[in-house]
């Protein structure tokens, strides 16, 4: 019996889904991540700020049937992550992974503001 069965006899467990929820996934790190707790068995929730599905989200989603979910979320808007909310409410989460962000271009950090740092960090984009 491997670790991890072992555990879960002492312990009472039942094989579950474990499910991470990725802010980011349309490219770069975020998409990393999803490819990689896919690869791993995991069910994933990514969010893109557009409704118009990211390029290679659709190649990911159809070789892992049933395991990913595209919600569309954009972390400047109050009512968009409200909704979001709603329509997660019946999910548990195991991970929560924060990774959007927005970028003026090639700026050092040192060269950033704190407003502007903030708001980059916070996903925040011009409308």
């Amino acid at each position: 019996m491997d670790e991890r069965n072992d555990m879960q006899a002492k312990l009472g467990a039942t094989e579950r889904r474990h499910t991470i929820l990725i802010i980011g996934i349309s490219r770069g790190i975020g998409r990393g991540l999803a490819t990689e707790y896919l690869r791993r068995g995991w069910f994933v929730i990514g969010t893109v700020r557009t409704p118009t599905v990211a390029p290679g989200l659709e190649a990911l989603a159809a070789g892992t049937p049933g395991r990913l979910r595209v919600e569309q979320l954009d972390m400047t808007r109050p009512l968009e992550i409200g909704a979001l909310r709603e329509r997660l409410a019946g999910e548990r989460l195991d991970v929560l992974v924060v990774n959007a962000g927005i970028s003026d271009g090639d700026v050092s950090v040192a060269e950033i503001d704190e407003a502007t740092f903030n708001k980059e960090l916070g996903g925040g984009a011009d409308d």
